[in-house]
């Protein structure tokens, strides 16, 4: 699981994992799925689509696949009364409690002043 402020943090968790890139499998969001100048990059890396995730997510896992997900997902900021605030997404927790496997932070820093 990692922070997600650019582009360019899917390359960088990418090349850290270059050696197995072939377990990886990616959680993005629907409206990304979409996106046809994206397509060729999806048939290279599998990915999991956000409806229904954390089923799929389950049997990623049982198939021995790491599983790497931007709870930050899509950048929508709420008003709250203490200002601007991130929507929390929960799939990531959901799926760890339920099981068993821990999730392993990263931390991805800078990555947004570099565009």
């Amino acid at each position: 699981m990692a922070n997600h402020t650019s582009y360019l943090d899917v390359l960088f968790i990418a090349r850290a994992f270059y050696g197995n890139l072939i377990n990886l499998q990616w959680v993005i969001l629907k409206q990304n799925y979409r996106l046809w100048f994206l397509k060729w990059l999806f048939v290279i890396f599998p990915v999991i689509v956000v409806n229904g995730t954390v089923e799929k997510i389950k049997k990623s896992l049982d198939d021995d696949k790491w599983v790497v997900i931007f709870p930050e997902g899509a950048k929508r900021w709420y008003v709250t009364n203490q200002g601007f605030q991130r929507k929390k997404h929960v799939g990531a927790a959901v799926v760890a409690l339920s099981t068993g496997i821990p999730i392993i932070p990263v931390l991805i820093d800078g990555s947004d002043k570099a565009l």
